[in-house]
């Protein structure tokens, strides 16, 4: 058993790594190829998390019928995935094209973008949701909720991604969009680790760094250090996240979480003597919520290996009303998630709160069958989507679209293909609204200066 995981642990780690042959920093459109990324995404979640849980704790052998299937699943999952995202041709080759672009439709474009995203941070802030393990929120399904949380979060890169786009190609004063781009991503990966979240913060350092690399060029030696900064800083980060969740009862007394964290982050760090002191209290916590990732994953396999309620796809068709704008239907209403419809269904429990991966999604719909269909549509639309982004003659517009799609899937903690089809909605609506600020420019404004470039 030791030596069949190690074998399968192996060589999902030389298909990842052979993906990042794949990154080609010349260009913003290799920086996010998903070729790249999604690979990456999968092994995170998929092999590392599992493997440090499995390491330092035993929870896992408490499914050690299940392992064979757990471990065959998920290799089969990195190659079809691999398998969808190479059959359609990488963009690169419609980067050479010189395409004429309205400097300032960009620039008004992108502080539309950073206002619509801080204002989502700010209604959190302002409403007491900040710290993602204090207060319960739940939802009220409208209009407003739809616009502000689905699409308030899903820009959260498209500043950094667009600037770094002005950046290259000059639209305006190199240092000014240098600045703007180090204070903002500096603000949300504030926001972000203020506020509990470790997969997204974890991803967005990543992408942080990639595009510093794509702006400035930089050499080996310097990359590597920037490497070494960026990971102390991620594991710092930790620290405080779990410094803050230690103190989550008393921040949750609080009026609003957010200036709880701020006034008694001092007091919080200082508490960490406390924290050393339960080490073994925090490690299992720690451990556990790694192993939360996976814990639906065993049960739905151990579950169904006595039932065989397999969906057939019908558990993930039924969910993708969910990506129908509530503008243009006001009475959608709220739909089950495929979460709760798996513990209903296949675990035969009440609901509890799991994470829902596209591992336990895929196997839930039709086993080893339903993963490999699954991971290999998932490769293929997404890629697909990338090059179709790419090849659109307004290049801004394109990379916009694209940016809010690769956000929306890299986090597999989710429902992703309910996810992917938000995020290409999404994505359409921001293309629009770029082309609407666009036509509005040239119709009621001087005429425009145009930039030619060609480093997308």
């Amino acid at each position: 058993m030791t030596v069949f995981i190690i074998c399968a642990l192996l060589l999902t780690f030389c298909i990842v790594i052979c993906s990042l042959k794949n990154i080609n920093l010349k260009y913003i459109s290799g920086v996010l190829d998903p070729r790249v990324w999604l690979p990456f995404s999968y092994f995170i979640y998929f092999v590392v998390l599992p493997l440090i849980s499995l390491i330092f704790d035993s929870a896992y052998y408490m499914y050690y019928d299940e392992i064979p299937q757990v471990m065959f699943s998920t290799f089969l999952g990195i190659i079809s995935l691999r398998i969808g995202l190479n059959i359609i041709k990488s963009p690169i080759s419609y980067t050479n094209n010189i395409i004429k672009e309205d400097r300032s439709s960009v620039i008004i474009f992108l502080f539309i973008t950073i206002i619509f995203h801080l204002y989502y941070w700010y209604w959190r802030i302002n409403n007491g949701f900040f710290f993602t393990h204090g207060q319960n929120y739940i939802p009220i399904a409208n209009i407003e909720t739809g616009i502000r949380d689905k699409l308030g979060e899903s820009v959260m890169c498209v500043p950094l991604v667009v600037l770094s786009v002005v950046y290259r190609n000059v639209y305006f004063r190199n240092r000014i969009a240098l600045y703007l781009f180090l204070i903002y991503s500096a603000l949300v990966i504030v926001f972000s680790v203020l506020s509990g979240q470790i997969r997204s913060l974890f991803l967005l350092l990543l992408i942080t760094f990639a595009l510093l690399v794509y702006m400035l060029n930089i050499n080996k030696l310097y990359l590597r250090r920037i490497a070494v900064v960026v990971f102390l800083f991620f594991v710092s980060s930790v620290f405080i996240v779990y410094a803050l969740r230690y103190s989550a009862s008393r921040l949750y007394e609080t009026e609003n979480n957010f200036t709880g964290i701020i006034y008694n982050l001092p007091n919080v760090i200082n508490e960490t003597q406390d924290i050393k002191e339960d080490i073994f209290e925090v490690q299992s916590s720690f451990l556990f919520r790694i192993f939360m990732t996976q814990e639906l994953f065993f049960n739905t396999v151990r579950s169904l290996n006595e039932n065989s309620n397999y969906g057939y796809g019908i558990y993930t068709i039924n969910n993708l009303m969910i990506i129908i704008p509530r503008l243009l239907w006001p009475e959608k209403g709220n739909i089950d998630d495929v979460e709760e419809i798996i513990q209903e269904n296949i675990l035969q429990a009440s609901p509890m709160d799991l994470a829902l991966t596209p591992l336990t999604q895929y196997y839930a719909e039709g086993n080893i069958i339903g993963v490999f269909i699954g991971f290999f549509l998932l490769g293929i639309i997404s890629s697909f989507a990338h090059k179709i982004c790419f090849s659109i003659k307004n290049r801004i517009a394109g990379l916009v679209c694209w940016v809010i799609i690769i956000w929306s899937i890299l986090q597999f903690e989710n429902n992703i293909p309910v996810e992917l089809f938000l995020g290409i909605r999404n994505g359409v609506l921001l293309m629009a609204m770029y082309y609407i600020i666009l036509e509005i420019k040239m119709k009621y404004m001087s005429p425009f200066p145009v930039k030619k470039y060609n480093a997308l």
